[in-house]
């Protein structure tokens, strides 16, 4: 029978606490989506500053093509270096118990302690994810640092400083959009969820690819394009069945266009082959019923939720770059503490020795925050 908590009796304790933790965390991480868009950055101060370069670099032709003897003078390409602060949060929590009643717990076959290592455990693993979800949903409104607009916008700046080379777009909804100058043909929404036909999601689909391989250009003056690679779709789970069967179909019905298109089918594998899209990736944050209390920063706190329709298309970028997609920043990893009032006599083992408790305590430091907008594409479903 259980009935005195000694020092070795809290060492075991801890001892299986720790192998709770380092379970639960290992078993959680197989099953992350954020770190595929999202660069993680140990930092060890108060805050990280942040440099991005938007760069200018392209080749001038000096001559014409006549055997180039007459090449002297040359021009210089230029960089902006845009740089912002970020800041991690503080993230705990604490669990007590009184001494007697955890033995009288234990005594009935339940282990409240391990219980509560196993859940913080889960919510440490788990909370990078949570924040991500809640700074992609809140992308509409919060601002970014790369060119001032709000990370989802359709008229992201080529270049903040040379309104010239005209804008781009990562957010795509409402109505379409003929080409205006410098800023290409806008595709509007573009639904692939169930509300369409198969062959129309095929359809809108394709205009998003395109778009993302050819409108987004670099700032250089010269048109060129970012050669962005989409990776793979990121979407809400009701969303993920139909996104999963569209691109593993080999075969299109054609329901809609003209009376001379309409009708049939049409082989698709082969291009979905060329598109080298990975698996998509499903995300229950995002779900339409779900909704993330985040802290901006300098900013109160906001309610986003979720959609059902919207999905999200990931570049290769996004967590290639030094600066991706989202960046997080991990300040102090989750760490676990514990007093049990047997250590001293002083502070806090003074106080939970007469009071005869048992306390833990459950920590981490860390944000999620925007990066680089031409990474990460959403697409609504209206």
């Amino acid at each position: 029978m259980l009935g005195v908590i000694t020092a070795n009796f809290l060492f075991n304790i801890e001892s299986r606490m720790k192998i709770v933790v380092e379970q639960s965390f290992a078993s959680l991480l197989e099953d992350m989506w954020y770190p595929k868009l999202c660069r993680t950055i140990n930092t060890d101060g108060k805050s990280e500053r942040v440099n991005m370069l938007i760069g200018s670099a392209s080749l001038d032709q000096l001559t014409p093509a006549d055997g180039g003897e007459n090449a002297g003078s040359t021009n210089y390409d230029q960089y902006l270096e845009v740089t912002t602060e970020y800041f991690p949060a503080a993230f705990g929590k604490s669990y007590k118990i009184n001494k007697l009643k955890y033995l009288n717990s234990l005594n009935g076959g339940q282990d409240p302690l391990m219980q509560w290592a196993r859940d913080i455990a889960t919510q440490g693993a788990y909370y990078p994810q949570w924040l991500a979800a809640g700074t992609l949903l809140n992308g509409g409104t919060a601002i970014g640092p790369y060119d001032g607009v709000s990370f989802f916008n359709k008229l992201h700046p080529i270049h903040p400083l040379i309104p010239s080379l005209g804008t781009y777009a990562n957010d795509f909804t409402g109505a379409a959009a003929a080409a205006s100058g410098a800023t290409p043909a806008y595709p509007g929404a573009c639904p692939i969820d169930d509300t369409v036909s198969m062959d129309i999601a095929f359809a809108n689909l394709q205009k998003v690819l395109s778009y993302i391989r050819t409108s987004v250009r670099l700032p250089n003056n010269m048109g060129m394009p970012r050669k962005l690679k989409p990776k793979f779709i990121l979407s809400a789970p009701r969303s993920f069945g139909r996104i999963s069967q569209l691109l593993k179909a080999q075969t299109i019905a054609q329901t809609a266009g003209t009376s001379a298109t309409a009708g049939g089918g049409a082989d698709a594998g082969e291009i979905f082959k060329k598109w080298m899209l990975a698996e998509p990736v499903q995300a229950d944050e995002l779900a339409g019923g779900v909704s993330i209390n985040i802290a901006p920063i300098n900013s109160p706190p906001v309610i986003v939720t979720g959609s059902d329709t919207t999905y999200y298309v990931v570049c290769e970028e996004a967590n290639k770059f030094e600066n991706g997609g989202l960046l997080r920043y991990s300040r102090l990893p989750f760490t676990m503490h514990t007093y049990s009032g047997e250590s001293g006599t002083d502070g806090i083992d003074a106080i939970l020795g007469r009071s005869q408790e048992l306390e833990y305590r459950a920590d981490m430091y860390e944000s999620v925050n925007y990066g680089l907008p031409y990474t990460i594409f959403r697409c609504q479903g209206s």
